[in-house]
């Protein structure tokens, strides 16, 4: 058994005509999958938006920490936009 994890970041449009990047985790065959995919590709995604608390070194020397949050989403379900509508269609006719 082995484990692939993939990190990549989703941009969500705003209504303001903005974007925000946000950390993206995918793990095993849907890993592989998004692996093979190119940047500005469209995507749905299902997943679960979460935060985590962490420790960065600011100055190794000194010993100098800083606590900061992380947030991303936890990836449970990935498709290109493009095999999503594809699907949709065949279960349609």
């Amino acid at each position: 058994m082995y484990f692939i994890r993939k990190n990549f970041a989703f941009c969500a449009q705003s209504n303001t005509g903005g974007s925000c990047f946000l950390p993206c985790i995918c793990w095993q065959e849907q890993a592989d999958e998004a692996a093979q995919w190119q940047q500005g590709d469209t995507v749905e995604l299902l997943g679960r938006y979460q935060s985590r608390q962490y420790e960065k070194v600011l100055d190794t020397a000194t010993g100098e920490r800083e606590q900061r949050t992380a947030y991303e989403v936890s990836v449970r379900l990935i498709r290109r936009k493009e095999e999503a509508r594809n699907e949709s269609k065949s279960r349609n006719e």
